[in-house]
């Protein structure tokens, strides 16, 4: 989740290496916002997946 509220600040927040580690590369795609989706989609399906994983056990 902190990723997402890295992404969706609008380039108010930095992020924290030490929680979401090489994720801070993408707080710069903030300030754009027509690219947040872009910068999300990645993480949104691999939530995706991990819980219709989870959901199969």
């Amino acid at each position: 989740e902190s990723f997402v509220e890295v992404i969706q600040s609008k380039g108010k927040l930095n992020g924290d290496e030490e929680i979401i580690g090489d994720g801070v590369a993408f707080a710069g795609v903030s300030k754009f916002p027509a690219r947040v989706k872009c910068a999300l989609i990645g993480w949104m399906a691999f939530k995706d997946a991990l819980s219709q994983g989870l959901a199969k056990k």
